[in-house]
């Protein structure tokens, strides 16, 4: 599934039915989430700059109710930690 670049697009990764556990805004106006699947696994997330957009509104108002999430997955390294993390491109309420 890779390499990735110029006319190389990464692909697009739908993750169905998860549950948002935690939202919250960061930075300038990015949402990061904690999806939560029926198995309870996680996975952490990110909307850059779509706290003010309808994708964000949906992120932070989604009271837990299923949600359909898209986007790719990248390598997040933070505090020296290194996480597997996706990059949410969209997302729908079921």
């Amino acid at each position: 599934a890779g390499p990735f670049g110029s006319g190389n697009p990464a692909p697009v990764f739908a993750f169905p039915s998860h549950r948002i556990a935690y939202a919250s805004v960061v930075g300038s106006g990015h949402v990061r989430v904690t999806l939560k699947s029926g198995d309870q696994s996680s996975l952490a997330g990110i909307a850059f700059g779509a706290a003010e957009s309808p994708l964000g509104k949906a992120l932070l108002q989604s009271d837990r109710r299923p949600i359909h999430v898209a986007g790719t997955l990248s390598r997040n390294v933070w505090q020296g930690r290194e996480s597997v993390q996706i990059r949410i491109r969209d997302a729908a309420t079921t």
